[in-house]
């Protein structure tokens, strides 16, 4: 039997691709939701929300209100790992997963990234609680308190810089004999008052009661803590994309500012996408704008 056309397939479904799959729905638009993990990606690992319009409280107390919002609108999510996505000679989509094929004439990519994965010593006493990896969603937690950082490049170092303009300390930790990246943003770290660099050193310990409250580095010094930030890379999950040429060197989905990529009818928002911020707030803009640009791509078949 042929497979079902759907107007529109959703690839992830983090909040970018809740608010698409959202704003579809209430335009009478028929949608697929794929997503082999369900509703809420990387919201379901953060402890503490603050900086989201109306909410504040745990990423898992903002997924179950997404989840309500989701039933309400009758919108199913398919829990299937996408494999491939290719277009086909008509310009419609085959959308290949573990357990079946669908078809689509225009797709939405909000599969977001993978975190390089990092076990801290002894985190299991507390949970992994104070651990981080976004200090633009988690440094206020710790304003005027040491924190430390994890990290062997540039862009960690722009990380630590931001932190220690609200922290009393940054205990700066790189593996690597030095930081590789933009000299200058070294050099700045390097003359930073607050800023304590550490190279070749690595963490080989960390204790806690309710979270992190100490960590102990292989030069034989320990220090208290309020939090640990890691920034040890992320990657795009892209690599089901395929042929289709829409990425850069990196990964990451290059779109103009209706979210659609070269390829008509392929559409992307969220963290797989180039973009400035990575946040919650960030992608829920991005879920709509795609919504609508797509919606409009259905209806003219342009962009």
């Amino acid at each position: 039997m042929e497979n079902k056309m759907y107007q529109v397939a959703i690839i992830g479904m983090g909040p970018s691709g809740i608010t698409a799959s959202i704003y579809l729905k209430r335009s009478g638009i028929d949608i697929l939701c794929l997503d082999k993990d369900g509703v809420g990606g990387e919201l379901n690992k953060i402890d503490e929300i603050e900086n989201y319009p109306s909410y504040i409280g745990s990423g898992k107390g903002l997924v179950e209100l997404f989840e309500k919002q989701l039933e309400h609108f009758d919108i199913q999510v398919n829990k299937q790992q996408v494999l491939s996505i290719n277009q086909e000679y008509d310009g419609t989509f085959l959308i290949r997963t573990l357990g079946e094929n669908f078809k689509a004439k225009s797709c939405i990519i909000c599969s977001g990234i993978k975190q390089r994965p990092f076990n801290v010593p002894n985190s299991n006493l507390y949970n992994n609680l104070g651990i981080s990896r976004c200090a633009e969603c988690d440094a206020p937690f710790s304003k005027n308190k040491p924190v430390a950082v994890l990290a062997s490049t540039s862009s960690g170092a722009k990380e630590a810089l931001y932190l220690a303009s609200l922290c009393s300390k940054v205990y700066f930790i790189n593996p690597e004999e030095k930081i590789s990246g933009d000299q200058k943003i070294i050099d700045e770290l390097n003359s930073t008052s607050n800023i304590e660099v550490f190279n070749s050193t690595s963490i080989v310990s960390t204790s806690g009661t309710k979270k992190i409250e100490t960590i102990s580095l292989s030069n034989n010094q320990s220090y208290d803590i309020n939090a640990l930030f890691l920034f040890i890379g992320a990657s795009p999950i892209t690599e089901f994309l395929g042929y289709m040429d829409v990425t850069n060197k990196f990964g990451q989905i290059i779109t103009d500012e209706k979210m659609q990529t070269k390829v008509p009818g392929l559409f992307a928002c969220g963290d797989a996408r180039i973009n400035y911020l990575k946040q919650v707030v960030t992608a829920c803009s991005d879920g709509a704008i795609a919504a609508v640009s797509c919606r409009n791509y259905l209806k003219n078949g342009s962009k």
